[in-house]
């Protein structure tokens, strides 16, 4: 029996679906990439599984390169995954995503009647996962959780006591990043008295005593200690006018949202 197989049908699908699974992944991870990156790394994994496809190569041989070459790159430059470890971790949760992606839309086989139903449904789909993941992570924190975080900018490190806080949802509206609260002391050390280089803007809040606009800045990096150790590249501090804690418990309060891969 032949097939006839349209390449250029088979790249667009691919891209769509690649790029879906990969801005799952990282939604899921808590990957600090942009949805350009993850474009060009669904771009780059259908061309590539289209040439594999296109190749002279037996089955077995496109199996392995499909699965051990194509996904490996898709993910190093889609979600910039460099480690070993971090590779292996991806790709693992790129499998069982697609997997879920798999039996969800096997699930409404029977309505997709057009490719447009078909796109939508996996969107929906898309949504669902990540939507199921947040209300697992949520179940799994516990509601006053403390942890070390070491801060560092430059030469400037700073080890405090963290609050990780489920109440703090507050995100940077711009980019979407979870921000992390800090004092003004604490946040005074880490300027290195040179606001102006810093990048320092301003962001809505709102909690349950009052709202406003709080000042917000990024430094170079945070390491996060508890049962693992998370090092995070460039989060988004901001900066609380109260006292973080009367009695000095702690000086942070996490957003549980940039602990996503725990």
């Amino acid at each position: 029996m032949c097939y006839e197989l349209y390449i250029d049908v088979l790249f667009l699908v691919n891209l769509f679906f690649d790029f879906l699974l990969l801005l799952t992944v990282k939604s899921i991870m808590k990957y600090p990439v942009s949805w350009r990156h993850a474009f060009l790394g669904a771009i780059i994994g259908a061309a590539l599984t289209c040439l594999v496809i296109a190749s002279p190569f037996n089955g077995i041989v496109k199996l392995i390169l499909c699965h051990a070459v194509v996904n490996i790159v898709m993910i190093r430059v889609g979600l910039k995954r460099k480690q070993v470890g971090e590779i292996v971790k991806a790709t693992a949760i790129l499998y069982l995503v697609s997997i879920l992606f798999g039996g969800i839309l096997e699930l409404f086989a029977p309505y997709l009647h057009t490719e447009i139903i078909y796109f939508v449904i996996a969107i929906l789909c898309a949504l669902f996962i990540r939507n199921i993941w947040k209300i697992f992570l949520n179940e799994k924190r516990t509601q006053n959780t403390r942890c070390t975080v070491v801060l560092q900018e430059g030469k400037t490190q700073k080890k405090v006591t963290a609050l990780i806080d489920t109440g703090n949802t507050l995100t940077d509206p711009v980019s979407g990043d979870p921000v992390t609260v800090i004092g003004k002391v604490l946040a005074k050390q880490m300027w290195e008295e040179k606001k102006q280089e810093k990048g320092i803007r301003y962001i809505p809040f709102c909690t349950i005593e009052n709202k406003g606009m709080m000042p917000v800045f990024r430094i170079e990096k945070m390491h996060v200690k508890g049962k693992e150790e998370i090092l995070i590249q460039h989060p988004l501090l901001g900066v609380c006018e109260r006292q973080m804690s009367e009695t000095e418990e702690y000086q942070m309060i996490l957003n549980p949202d940039i602990l996503g891969g725990l």
